[in-house]
């Protein structure tokens, strides 16, 4: 549904107008998905349970992957996932939703990883690995994107709250005022000068006060 700014006194439109436009996307906008990045090709692993506080790709088989196909990170509203999509018949092989604690990188490499994936409630977890360090890097920055997007939403949801406070604020005059303006000290002054003027003739007008 399609944001409309109510009728508003002038004195209030400019500050409601800023709420409406800093307002959050329509509702159906929640339901879009949008592909944040796609790498053809990926490696999966199978790991062994963690011993020390850092998970390590040298603990793994990295020359057996346990499968390899396309990653793809998206977005959906306030969630991301990472989704594990064989290349040929587009079946999903896994699916990793992005929360805290979801994707870890290892220790010993830029190119590897650790994700949690999820299946009807259960999860486990899998080596993640890129061929290529760029690509690892693009993941990276998917990632960070979409936070940086969500800290941004809040931060503008936040002030169209601030501004619609304001724009409820009423700042019409509420009764016709009355002003007075009184004549004051300066026509009181006025009024002696033209009464002096009138009463003064002393020798004359012209050059005869100078003779």
């Amino acid at each position: 549904t399609e944001h409309r700014c109510p009728a508003l006194p002038v004195g209030r439109q400019l500050l409601h107008s800023a709420a409406c436009l800093l307002r959050g996307r329509p509702a159906a906008m929640a339901d879009y998905e949008q592909t944040l990045l796609t790498v053809n090709l990926v490696f999966v692993y199978k790991i062994p349970p963690l011993k020390s506080t850092n998970y390590r790709a040298k603990d793994w088989d990295v020359t057996e992957p346990l499968w390899q196909g396309r990653l793809q990170v998206v977005s959906k509203g306030a969630q991301c996932l990472i989704k594990l999509v064989d290349d040929t018949s587009g079946e999903l092989f896994a699916l990793c939703p992005v929360e805290d604690g979801a994707v870890e990188p290892v220790s010993d490499s830029s190119r590897y990883f650790v994700l949690k994936i999820e299946n009807s409630g259960r999860h486990a977890f899998i080596g993640l690995g890129f061929s290529e360090r760029n690509h690892a890097f693009d993941f990276n920055v998917a990632l960070q994107d979409h936070k940086k997007h969500l800290k941004n939403e809040a931060e503008a949801k936040k002030a169209s709250a601030k501004l619609a406070k304001q724009a409820d604020v009423d700042y019409s005059l509420k009764a016709p005022i009355s002003v007075k303006i009184g004549a004051g000290a300066g026509a009181k002054k006025k009024a002696s000068k033209k009464k002096a003027a009138a009463g003064g003739g002393g020798d004359g007008g012209g050059l005869g006060a100078f003779l």
